[in-house]
């Protein structure tokens, strides 16, 4: 499994987040390969990751997630319950509005 996410300033570790302004931390890596067990439980210990622009919309506080087992592969996303940003992240609204279409 890996995780990959945004720094606490909203930032990205990686050459595609180069023109965000919010600075780099040096001391987080930003991803990260999580081994399961047996039963397929794991832990971590990560920051909570700061909100950003994409263009002008803005995205919420979350994490990446790519999820692979048994020649299966699920990239994600998981938010944080309660953030106010979850109200105008703009994938969300578009994830939202897709359910009312299909219901």
């Amino acid at each position: 499994m890996q995780l990959w996410q945004a720094n606490a300033a909203g930032r990205y570790a990686h050459s595609a987040d180069a023109g965000n302004p919010a600075p780099l931390d040096p001391n987080f890596q930003g991803y990260a390969v999580i081994k399961s067990d047996a039963a397929g439980a794991f832990r971590f210990t990560t920051i909570k990751p700061g909100g950003y622009l994409v263009a002008t919309q803005s995205r919420t506080p979350h994490l990446h997630w790519k999820i692979a087992a048994n020649g299966r592969e699920l990239t994600t996303q998981s938010y944080f319950p309660d953030e106010t940003a979850n109200n105008t992240d703009f994938l969300i609204l578009a994830m939202q509005s897709d359910r009312k279409r299909s219901a």
